[in-house]
């Protein structure tokens, strides 16, 4: 449960559905009549295809008066203090080509986002690593229920998280307060408003599991 999306989350979730349209499912779930599944109702649930990252991968976070913020996450390495499979990622907050800080975290990091102010990143367990400015981390690591499909930060020095899981749910997060405001909402909703084709018969109707 949670609350539900006044209109300034409206206008913030909508433009992240169009990003997300060639990674979005359906899953058809029976509607129970009694005791048996009545095959002449149906209703249908959106997943999201989990977010991915090459194993380094760069975006441009904050530019302001000719200076540049580059967010570069890598994945590549493993940790020697754990078993050989398990990974690490390393984080870097690079300014006009100069080192501003680094990081590192346990698991394979596949998704990013941040601002002047904070830096978000998920990792293929489900796992969320929120730093701030200077790169400290601001909490320990928040475990979601299921795999993370995206992540939005407010654009400049903004300073609420969006979090997209593969169940059509989403999180908000103040992270000045590190408080979510918006807790397990889902968004089939305005799944179905921004892509009508998604209900049409034949379309891309899955079994897929987060």
């Amino acid at each position: 449960g949670g609350a539900s999306l006044g209109p300034g989350m409206l206008n913030t979730v909508s433009p992240c559905i169009n990003n997300l349209q060639g990674r979005i499912k359906r899953r058809r779930v029976d509607m129970i009549s009694g005791n048996e599944i009545n095959v002449d109702m149906k209703e249908y649930k959106f997943i999201l295809t989990p977010s991915h990252l090459p194993e380094k991968h760069s975006i441009c976070v904050e530019r302001d008066n000719g200076n540049m913020s580059i967010l570069q996450v890598e994945s590549s390495g493993k940790s020697k203090k754990h078993q050989p499979s398990k990974p690490i990622s390393i984080i870097k907050r690079i300014r006009n080509t100069n080192l501003h800080w680094r990081a590192k975290i346990d698991g394979k990091a596949t998704a990013m986002a941040g601002n002047a102010s904070f830096t978000a990143i998920a990792t293929s367990t489900g796992e969320l690593f929120l730093f701030g400015s200077a790169g400290e981390l601001l909490a320990p690591p928040i475990q979601l229920a299921m795999k993370i499909a995206h992540l939005s930060v407010s654009p400049s020095d903004g300073h609420y998280l969006m979090c997209v899981l593969c169940n059509a749910h989403i999180y908000v997060w103040d992270l000045r307060s590190l408080c979510a405001t918006i807790v397990n909402v889902p968004i089939d909703p305005l799944i179905k408003l921004a892509l009508p084709n998604a209900l049409k018969d034949g379309g891309n109707e899955q079994n897929f599991e987060p």
